[in-house]
């Protein structure tokens, strides 16, 4: 049985193996955090990334859902740092552009939260600024995925297509989880 921080995953109580991010990433969790990890070095922000399993309420058409699934979330190591920041930012919930916008970015719940289009055209933009900056502190190791992060973002301007982001969970399949926070 796969386990998760020591924990069993259960059909109950399933365990994160991948995530889709429309348009962006479809892979191991794992590999997305590294990218966000190198950005968040590069921009300052005293983040990590953890583990956290949160209630679930499935559809109703599903007969047995999860009780819990299971989150990758941002943990401010620096509490001075996020005092300011508004509620519902691990969501994707911002009404306005923040100063460093690749904030929307590192501080997003995966699965759970949506890019929303209205910050695509800077979040691009500040992902050209720092492109060189990635490839030297990532050391190559995640090139491939800034590149189709520019790339997202630049299009998601474009089109004005909200991103959203699901999870693929052992056992039990494919959820879009969206939680509060």
């Amino acid at each position: 049985m796969a386990e998760d921080n020591g924990h069993p995953w259960t059909d109950q109580h399933p365990g994160l193996a991948e995530i889709a991010i429309d348009g962006l990433y479809c892979g191991k969790p794992a590999r997305f955090l590294q990218w966000r990890a190198i950005i968040a070095e590069i921009v300052g922000a005293p983040l990590d990334y953890v583990s956290r399993r949160h209630p679930f309420e499935g559809p109703s058409d599903v007969p047995t859902p999860p009780l819990t699934l299971e989150f990758c979330e941002p943990r401010i190591t620096d509490q001075a740092w996020g005092q300011d920041l508004p509620t519902g930012v691990r969501s994707g919930r911002w009404d306005a552009t923040p100063e460093e916008p690749l904030l929307i970015v590192l501080l997003a719940r995966v699965p759970g939260a949506t890019f929303h289009a209205r910050h695509a055209r800077a979040i691009a933009q500040r992902l050209d600024e720092i492109d060189e900056l990635v490839h030297v502190v990532g050391k190559g190791w995640v090139t491939g995925l800034h590149e189709q992060a520019r790339r997202c973002f630049a299009e998601q301007a474009i089109t004005g297509k909200d991103i959203a982001m699901s999870g693929g969970y052992e056992p039990g399949g494919w959820w879009s989880p969206r939680r509060a926070d």
